[in-house]
């Protein structure tokens, strides 16, 4: 939401003089100038709960993570683990962690080495990648410097009772809203599970759609890693797709 603070230069013949008010004649005093009053107002607390201009960056959501062999997560979770907001242990990847996927946006990210303190560059489209000189193919038996990665809003299912990283209550279960960033294996898994549901199965939209996710360990080159399984589950009442959306609407 965007609040303006800008005078109303033509109103002022016309407008209700404001009552004077009482200011002490100390340092701490409010200043007369009226450009000053008007500073002085900006730093004030809003008068309703929320007021400003946000921005994506301003809000922090909590992740969801599958937990690999290596990595800061293995060092508190067991490997296979499916993880909320890096606290919570939702599931040891043999029972199924319910969610429903409401937004998704795919992107290109550049591949940087594990421990590397270079941050990837990301793009929105092949032709961007192509323009910057990369690629998403293998080539002569060498990862490519580019790979997809599908970004994903989730509505999770607590497994907990009255927990409050889960304060969306519908019937009589708890959910959370969390980021799911799936990319290489976790992309082909899962990331186009979901795309393709997108434009078939759940083609009126992602809200309607129950998933169960798990997890399982795979050989995958010369190293074994767990990779997420995403089931389609079931199609949501009414009820709760409408719930699920007003979340985000």
């Amino acid at each position: 939401m965007l609040t303006s603070f800008k005078r109303n230069e033509g109103a002022a013949a016309t407008a209700t003089p404001e009552p004077e008010i009482y200011q002490p004649q100390t340092a701490a005093a409010a200043p007369d100038d009226a450009h000053d009053r008007e500073e002085f107002a900006l730093t004030a607390l809003p008068t309703r709960p929320v007021e400003g201009e946000f921005l994506p960056q301003d809000f922090v959501l909590p992740r969801l993570n599958l937990v690999q062999s290596v990595g800061p997560l293995s060092e508190l979770f067991a490997p296979g683990a499916v993880v909320f907001n890096k606290e919570i242990t939702l599931s040891d990847g043999t029972q199924p962690v319910s969610l429903t996927v409401l937004r998704i946006r795919k992107q290109y990210q550049e591949y940087v080495p594990y421990g590397s303190e270079e941050t990837p560059r990301v793009f929105d489209t092949l032709d961007e990648v192509r323009q910057a000189g990369g690629w998403i193919e293998w080539r002569d038996n060498q990862r490519p410097p580019y790979s997809p990665t599908l970004n994903a809003l989730v509505l999770v299912r607590s497994p907990f009772p009255d927990h409050p990283m889960f304060p969306h209550r519908h019937g009589e279960a708890d959910y959370g809203l969390a980021l799911w960033t799936l990319r290489s294996t976790a992309f082909t898994r899962a990331g186009k599970t979901i795309i393709t549901a997108s434009q078939y199965a759940l083609r009126d939209g992602l809200h309607w759609g129950e998933w169960q996710l798990t997890s399982k360990r795979e050989k995958i080159g010369m190293n074994f890693i767990h990779v997420p399984v995403l089931r389609h589950a079931a199609r949501h009442t009414d009820e709760f797709a409408a719930f699920a959306l007003s979340l985000v609407g």
